[in-house]
């Protein structure tokens, strides 16, 4: 099976609780790094974290904890880290580790990609930064700048992904579902699709 393919898989097997079979299709098997794209890293710790978040709530915090003090370089390695020390940082805190937590939250204020915005105003808003009010006016001018466009061609799908987060902190609901259908037309980046998925998926659970 194309790695890509694989990859697309086992999220989606992830996304069905179905953490054991989304593992297992990366034991045994070597995954070619492709320079700028995702890793096979990368994947398997997004499964993870999901599988942690999962035992978070369910109160097995043993399971849950066993992620956080595994080695953080899969989550680094591309630079796109705040949504995953901020999503850390929510399993911490479940779990009764309010020190770790806010050193997670602290990692998330340094983003460096544009779907970073909304993870660092969350981490930055949570730790009660004096900065939050000034993250979350860049977010309002980051929508602004985007105004109502719904061409799928204009953005890469990752770029849609993050317009969709930000448009859900400043209350665009039905804007922010249509950046994220945006998303799932065009080639996935990054785990854009997944990522759209969930966030849709949450929507719809919302009143």
């Amino acid at each position: 099976m194309p790695e890509s393919l694989t990859y697309e898989l086992a999220l989606t097997r992830a996304e069905a609780a179905e953490f054991r079979q989304a593992e297992a299709l990366f034991q045994g098997r070597f995954f070619a790094s492709e320079e700028g794209g995702i890793t096979s890293d990368e994947v398997l710790f997004e499964v993870e974290l999901m599988q942690a978040e999962a035992e978070a709530r369910s109160g097995d915090c043993p399971a849950a904890n066993a992620l956080l003090v595994g080695d953080l370089a899969r989550l680094t390695k591309n630079g796109a880290s705040s949504q995953g020390y901020y999503r850390m940082a929510t399993v911490a805190k479940s779990c009764s580790q309010p020190g770790l937590a806010q050193t997670l939250l602290e990692k998330a204020t340094h983003g460096r990609r544009f779907a970073d915005l909304l993870w660092e105003y969350l981490a930055l808003q949570t730790l009660g930064s004096a900065d939050a009010p000034q993250a979350f006016k860049k977010i309002q001018q980051s929508v602004l700048s985007a105004g109502h466009r719904n061409d799928p061609s204009l953005y890469t799908s990752y770029h849609w992904y993050g317009l969709g987060l930000l448009q859900l902190a400043v209350r665009q609901r039905d804007q922010a579902v249509l950046s994220f259908q945006n998303t799932l037309v065009l080639p996935d980046e990054w785990m854009a699709h997944h990522l759209s998925r969930v966030a849709l998926e949450q929507l719809t659970k919302q009143p």
